[in-house]
């Protein structure tokens, strides 16, 4: 196992946040850590730093890149080169380059750099200048389409915000659910102007799962839909969803996502959360699943930081005690993954699950990594 001792602080990296103030285990190398990767597209920093790192949302302590580079990873192109070496102290850093005289990302982009050559078996080392290419799709922090539905309009609602909403109450050949290229019959358009809709699903209270009280009130977002045909009611089509959509469910004007390219950092030490739901299952959680945690920024969590998520101990009954009234032994919690937050309200927020060992559960533990 490779092990790094790290002072790189996040604040001066990135000069946001003051949580990497705070200190840090050692960095851990990944398994068969390769010395180079080439981005392609689809690539992402988190990704690309899993191919390099046990704990990939640390990728700003290693990454050697200027301030502005770290804060917008659109400076990291299909084509470009990232590779692993060490400083003059020993300590792991990724740095990015391309192939001279030319190669995938000729344009590049961003401030100078240093940029390896490969001839024969000797690496040679020339800074260049990368100039923007705004025609160059850049790669990003996650990807993006996992979140993205989840940006443009608020989840967490007033009790009663959604009822004046426009509704969903018929569907073409009385189907019961409409999914996408379905029609649906609606109610309540005040503005004909709007054609492009999200469809939520009326407001459901979320429980906290330690004291059992209403802490918000939660509107799934379902999918999409167009105006083919104004009246009462008015037509419409869907174009893409998450879930069924169904008669009941509300429409509202979609906006573009406000997309940001984020850069983690941990939660704060003394972070104690649970997972209050599953968002959009009845079940349980995995990969890529978005979790619902009744910790918001009244309780210091803030977007872009990473927790980790434990599953409980389970109690088990230990035949190997001769006393039975000491038989039953609590297991210790396991670490089970991590997540990365991404929406903030008040007392709830929305996080990605970047890595899960096993499914997880409401009433999950969560804290800082």
């Amino acid at each position: 196992m490779k092990k790094f001792s790290t002072a790189i602080a996040f604040s001066l990296i990135t000069g946001i946040g003051s949580a990497w103030a705070q200190p840090t285990p050692p960095l851990e190398l990944a398994d068969n850590v390769p010395d180079r990767h080439i981005v392609v597209k689809g690539d992402t920093l988190w990704d690309i730093a899993g191919k390099f790192l046990k704990s990939p949302w640390r990728w700003p302590e290693i990454w050697q890149l200027n301030k502005e580079q770290i804060r917008d990873p659109h400076w990291i192109y299909p084509g470009d080169i990232v590779y692993l070496d060490k400083t003059a102290d020993g300590q792991p850093r990724l740095r990015l380059g391309r192939p001279i005289g030319g190669g995938a990302n000729a344009g590049g982009s961003g401030s100078a750099s240093t940029n390896p050559e490969v001839v024969g078996t000797t690496t040679k080392l020339q800074p260049q200048v990368r100039v923007a290419k705004p025609d160059r799709e850049a790669i990003g922090s996650i990807s993006p389409a996992l979140i993205e539905p989840y940006l443009s309009k608020p989840l967490i609602v007033g009790q009663n915000e959604l009822t004046r909403a426009a509704r969903i109450v018929a569907t073409q050949e009385g189907r019961v659910v409409l999914a996408t290229s379905d029609v649906g019959y609606v109610r309540g358009l005040e503005d004909e102007t709007t054609t492009e809709f999200q469809v939520f699903r009326p407001a459901t209270p979320l429980k906290d799962p330690v004291s059992k009280k209403v802490i918000a009130y939660e509107a799934q977002y379902l999918g999409t839909a167009k105006l083919v045909r104004k009246g009462d009611p008015a037509t419409v089509m869907i174009t893409s969803f998450t879930q069924e959509i169904g008669i009941g469910d509300r429409l509202l004007p979609a906006e573009s996502p406000k997309l940001i390219n984020y850069v983690p950092r941990p939660a704060a030490k003394d972070l104690e959360a649970r997972v209050v739901s599953i968002y959009g299952s009845v079940g349980q959680g995995a990969q890529t699943s978005i979790i619902t945690l009744n910790a918001g920024s009244s309780q210091g969590l803030e977007v872009g930081q990473v927790v980790a998520v434990w599953q409980y101990g389970r109690a088990i009954n230990d035949r190997t005690e001769p006393n039975k009234k000491k038989r039953t032994v609590v297991l210790p919690d396991e670490r089970n993954g991590e997540a990365f937050v991404f929406r903030v309200f008040d007392n709830i927020s929305y996080a990605l699950v970047m890595k899960a060992a096993a499914p997880i559960d409401v009433n999950d533990r969560v804290t800082a990594p």
